[in-house]
């Protein structure tokens, strides 16, 4: 009986105070519960989270001036396993693509979840700041879970007061180093290896690739390495029947889909504007069509 009219009584006192508070009262409740940013780190802590290249910015650029940075969150997918769960699950009957694609599919899920779970609030408060010109543009990634921005000296520092960040990096730029074209005659020593599949660059002997071939019998066969570049030019000779979408029965043909994903000009089918990727993708695996003369370190590896 007591324990009802208590319950009454607080009922009561709440519907009092929802009705004298401002109204904007109740929301700022709420806003402080939804926004965890409010519970700021401590100041030493939060300064640890700055990375030395962007505290320079922050000396050598004005206060108003924007500054390009990569604020990566604390919570990161542990995508090996969310792949072995998902694996569990796939049906014994599934084929093996059927179960590469659905253990692929649960990874995306995950790393998107993850990433639309813990940035909202942080994406809320830079989106606020924008109104008021201290944002310039901000993006949100889930592969890693990380936002870029432009933002301000003081808007970097608020950010690094909240607890879900980890760290605020720069977003530098990578320049690009040109591969050389015209190179003196290498030297090549007198032990340099010879296989029954032909003669060995230089450069694949020095790093003993070659003895790995003959006495492991490992060349790279049933590896597909991912080329992240300028691109591959696919028909160049040393690289086209390795390219895992070439197909040797109808070559003119060739099936890009899961082989190739051009990020920047979405063309069909591999190119290289540049020749970098080209180049690395030849050190890589590359080799005469026959595969007789090899000029890369696997040259029995296929690549996307």
């Amino acid at each position: 009986m007591l324990r009802n009219k208590m319950l009454n009584m607080m009922l009561v006192v709440l519907l009092i105070l929802a009705v004298l508070l401002p109204a904007g009262f109740t929301t700022a409740i709420e806003d402080y519960n939804n926004n965890s940013y409010l519970l700021e780190e401590k100041a030493e802590i939060a300064e640890a989270k700055i990375s030395s290249e962007v505290k320079e910015s922050i000396e050598t650029f004005s206060d108003d001036e924007p500054i390009e940075i990569l604020i990566l969150l604390k919570e990161q997918t542990d995508t090996a396993r969310v792949a072995e769960k998902a694996r569990q699950k796939i049906p014994l009957w599934a084929s093996a693509q059927q179960q590469k694609m659905q253990s692929r599919a649960a990874v995306v899920n995950a790393l998107q979840n993850t990433a639309e779970r813990t940035q909202g609030n942080l994406i809320s408060y830079l989106a606020r700041e924008q109104g008021l010109g201290k944002v310039e543009e901000y993006k949100s990634f889930f592969i890693v879970n990380i936002i870029y921005a432009r933002v301000t000296a003081d808007i970097i520092k608020d950010i690094s007061k909240r607890p879900e960040v980890d760290k605020i990096l720069p977003d530098a730029k990578i320049e690009l180093i040109e591969p050389v074209v015209e190179l003196e005659e290498a030297e090549i020593s007198d032990n340099a290896s010879t296989l029954s599949m032909g003669s060995v660059e230089w450069n694949i002997d020095l790093v003993g690739a070659p003895e790995v071939w003959n006495k492991y019998g490992i060349d790279g066969t049933g590896v597909v390495i991912g080329i992240i570049d300028t691109g591959v030019h696919w028909e160049h000779e040393a690289l086209k029947k390795k390219w895992r979408g070439y197909n040797p029965v109808d070559p003119n043909n060739a099936d890009p889909i899961y082989s190739w994903f051009d990020a920047v000009e979405e063309s069909i089918l591999p190119v290289d504007d540049v020749g970098h990727g080209t180049h690395v993708t030849g050190i890589a695996l590359g080799s005469d069509p026959e595969n007789e003369n090899p000029i890369g370190v696997a040259p029995g590896a296929q690549w996307i």
